[in-house]
């Protein structure tokens, strides 16, 4: 990165300030060299005497990651999105009632994410064991939603169940992707439109969890924990000098 005051003259010892923290990399005769290890949206600037630079946008991307693309739309702005990422989470219980729970993360080019969170019926396999069913176009339930900057705060989720339903209609599934179109039909967060959809390779975790049921306050409780989670992990992104 190229640190130049007013004169376009090169400065040594502007400090790099990434995701709006300095963190001890300087700049020597006009530039910053440092290197991000890992994929991800990020905001950097210089600081040099209580004076910010401009900020500069990156995006980092793995070459080897799944192909697909999408949107979601939330208070009137639509966001471009390239990567999304399927998980299931696991087994829940209520009594006689058991299902499998999914959550699906649609990541924007600028780093604003939609999360939703949905279930499946879950079959049974043996005295106690149980396999989730795969999600499809009309056999998914209890969806919620929610909306998070690249540091994880929420700008906005749903707050009841109903407010927006999910269908995926899934091609393959292998060992880390899947490959189909996730959509939302309607969605409501405070008010405002919150809709999603991204098709072709999705990352594919499996957690396989065992987990106490599927109330709202359960998920809305699993909704902070990821956003806590998205907020440690923005946290700990690892930036280097390099020399």
């Amino acid at each position: 990165m190229k640190v130049v005051n007013e004169h376009n003259i090169g400065i040594t010892g502007a400090e790099l300030v990434f995701e709006g923290q300095p963190i001890g990399i300087y700049s020597d005769n006009g530039v910053i060299k440092f290197r991000i290890n890992r994929e991800g949206s990020y905001i950097v600037k210089a600081k040099f005497n209580s004076v910010l630079s401009n900020e500069i946008y990156i995006v980092i991307n793995d070459k080897t990651a799944a192909v697909g693309k999408g949107q979601f739309i939330y208070d009137n702005r639509l966001y471009v999105c390239k990567r999304s990422v399927t998980t299931f989470t696991g087994i829940y219980h209520d009594g006689d009632t058991v299902l499998a729970g999914w959550r699906e993360e649609i990541y924007s080019i600028s780093g604003t994410m939609a999360l939703f969170v949905y279930f499946t019926a879950a079959e049974k396999t043996g005295v106690n064991g149980y396999k989730p069913i795969l999600p499809n176009n009309d056999n998914t339930i209890l969806a919620y939603g929610a909306v998070l900057d690249s540091k994880g705060k929420i700008l906005g989720k749903t707050e009841k169940q109903g407010q927006i339903k999910v269908s995926y209609s899934i091609n393959n599934i292998a060992d880390n992707l899947v490959t189909g179109e996730f959509n939302t039909s309607f969605g409501i967060i405070n008010g405002v439109e919150f809709l999603g959809t991204f098709s072709g390779e999705h990352e594919f975790i499996v957690k396989g969890e065992s987990n106490v049921f599927f109330t709202s306050s359960n998920v809305d409780h699993a909704i902070n924990v990821f956003a806590e989670g998205k907020k440690n992990q923005a946290k700990n992104r690892i930036v280097e000098r390099i020399y």
